[in-house]
């Protein structure tokens, strides 16, 4: 196969997800319009959503491009379709979001809201440093005065761009095991299981982060680092268990 067929794979990557992003995101700046005036707090918002969509629409790019991987060339296209997006979804969560809200703080709030400036990862990292020397007296995860906040809540803010860049890769791979391991199943079963695994794994990162975040909060004190990145265990442990039985499908 030439290069032409290998550059249909991001192509159909595209195709599958972009469309899951546009839905959901018209219909949620819609709902944000209903509500309120478009203003930069909406754009910081919309960027956030936006990236966290393209991370979840990954899984419906990993199912589009699993019937049409044949080749070395084509796996190396689709990896990088797969990166593309958690990049994307990484600065549009670390650097593009937190810009957006530092712009739309009121002035007389910002020196308590953002002390060190927009909260971007080299402030975060400033800001973890910071409380880690000038400890509170009773730190807290997430206080309302950002210096009396403990490190792990930085360290958390730290890692959760980084982890939803890492989990848009993930969900392409567990989409393109979907994809291959339903390829045989009636159209409506297929649509079905895939809809349900789909829907699965955001529900199982989403309950994931909420225990993550109830434990900081009980137990403020050590590291946010290893916490954080729980998240992506029930995700990981499917790809190892669905990955090789679809890469065995696929070459057989």
């Amino acid at each position: 196969m030439g290069r032409g067929e290998n550059f249909q794979v991001p192509r159909r990557f595209l195709l599958a997800s972009l469309p899951w992003v546009f839905g959901a995101g018209v219909l949620w700046l819609l709902t944000m319009w209903a509500l309120s005036s478009v203003t930069v707090a909406i754009l910081y918002a919309a960027v956030a959503t936006v990236s966290v969509l393209l991370v979840l629409s990954a899984f419906a790019g990993g199912i589009g491009v699993s019937s049409s991987i044949q080749t070395t060339g084509q796996v190396m296209t689709f990896v990088a379709s797969a990166l593309a997006y958690g990049s994307v979804a990484y600065v549009g969560l670390a650097y593009i979001a937190p810009l957006a809200e530092f712009a739309q703080t009121a002035p007389s709030t910002v020196a308590d809201r953002f002390p060190f400036g927009p909260e971007t990862p080299s402030t975060l990292i400033a800001l973890r440093d910071f409380v880690t020397e000038n400890p509170s007296e009773s730190p807290v995860f997430g206080s309302t005065s950002v210096l009396n906040s403990s490190p792990s809540f930085f360290e958390k803010q730290l890692q959760d761009p980084r982890i939803m860049g890492v989990l848009a890769v993930v969900l392409s791979c567990l989409g393109f095991s979907v994809g291959i391991l339903t390829e045989n199943l009636a159209h409506g079963a297929r649509h079905r299981v895939r809809w349900a695994v789909g829907l699965g794994f955001a529900f199982s990162v989403f309950a994931a982060d909420r225990l993550v975040l109830s434990s900081l909060r009980a137990n403020p004190v050590g590291s946010g680092v290893v916490r954080s990145w729980l998240v992506l265990v029930v995700p990981l442990g499917l790809l190892v268990v669905l990955g090789p039985l679809a890469w065995k499908r696929n070459r057989g």
